[in-house]
């Protein structure tokens, strides 16, 4: 099996167990049961375990999302909040491993190399670009925002409603794009 189709097929089976309950306690013995993977092929391919399996996962789910026809931030977050509603137990289980490992560093750079990449596909990419070049801190917080409430609502086992999720995750665009418009009327 060549490097692509393992990586593919263990993601695939990784995704299977952590559809199930239980799924935030597996380990790479569990994985290398169900998948009938050596451990030696599964840290070949991801030399960190789980973690680096998990971050792969989610990096894969983003490349995805970013290949959906989402013209807008509203479009991109209720699709976002409605995936992870779908896929509750998936993505419950996915962070709480990554919680676990403590890499909500990865998190923070991953989410921000996806807004980097979802910002230059949009028309205003350019002037966000010049916008970001002079304040990029702006960026830096608006992913931290962006993080501390998803986090918040995986930490409480996403008990709040998808619609207020929603609702604070777009003030924080309104708050980012109040302070580009400022910037660019001057």
């Amino acid at each position: 099996m060549t490097t692509v189709a393992t990586t593919a097929y263990l993601i695939q089976k990784l995704r299977e167990l952590l559809s199930q309950p239980q799924g935030c306690n597996l380990t790479i013995k569990e994985l290398t049961a169900y998948s009938a993977m050596s451990r030696s092929t599964i840290y070949r391919n991801f030399p960190a375990g789980m973690q680096d399996l998990c971050l792969e996962m989610l990096r894969q789910d983003l490349q995805r999302l970013l290949q959906q026809k989402l013209n807008s931030w509203p479009q991109l977050i209720e699709y976002s909040i409605s995936y992870i509603v779908h896929h509750r137990i998936c993505c419950l289980n996915v962070y709480q491993l990554l919680v676990n490992q403590k890499q909500q560093f990865y998190l923070l750079e991953m989410l921000k190399q996806f807004l980097l990449t979802y910002i230059d596909k949009q028309d205003y990419g350019p002037y966000f670009k010049i916008f970001l070049n002079k304040y990029p801190y702006e960026l830096d917080f608006m992913v931290a925002g962006i993080l501390y409430n998803l986090m918040d609502w995986f930490d409480s086992q996403l008990q709040a409603k998808p619609e207020v999720i929603i609702k604070k995750l777009n003030c924080g665009l309104e708050m980012f794009l109040f302070h580009f418009n400022n910037d660019t009327m001057q």
